[in-house]
């Protein structure tokens, strides 16, 4: 898993930097609707992962040539997770991704706002 997540990492790091958005603040049912609104007329396509997601991980490296083409659109790539992933360890796998990033208080985590 560690090597997968390298390889993610190195493909994926040199397309955008890594942005950290607290929102532990936001009430559940307003997460979506925060980021939403930051990206407002864009297309945003929402990821949602784990640290200890393999199946995560070879989808974000499946998923990195279209990433990289998709790349001068005018797409927000957002990235979700949450306590599952140990803090520590999401920061540092993040830098690899790029992107931008949330990491969801477990409350935040139901979002009645998708349902």
């Amino acid at each position: 898993m560690f090597r997968k997540n390298q390889e993610v990492a190195e493909q994926d790091k040199f397309i955008s930097p890594v942005v950290f958005n607290d929102i532990s603040r936001v009430a559940a049912d307003k997460v979506i609707e925060t980021i939403l609104t930051k990206h407002k007329g864009k297309v945003v396509f929402i990821d949602f992962w784990a640290t200890w997601c393999a199946s995560c991980l070879d989808a974000m490296k499946e998923f990195s040539p279209l990433k990289q083409e998709l790349h001068a659109k005018d797409i927000a790539f957002v990235y979700l997770s949450n306590e599952s992933s140990p803090k520590k360890l999401w920061e540092e796998k993040i830098k690899g991704i790029g992107s931008e990033h949330y990491y969801l208080k477990g409350h935040q985590w139901v979002i009645p706002s998708l349902l």
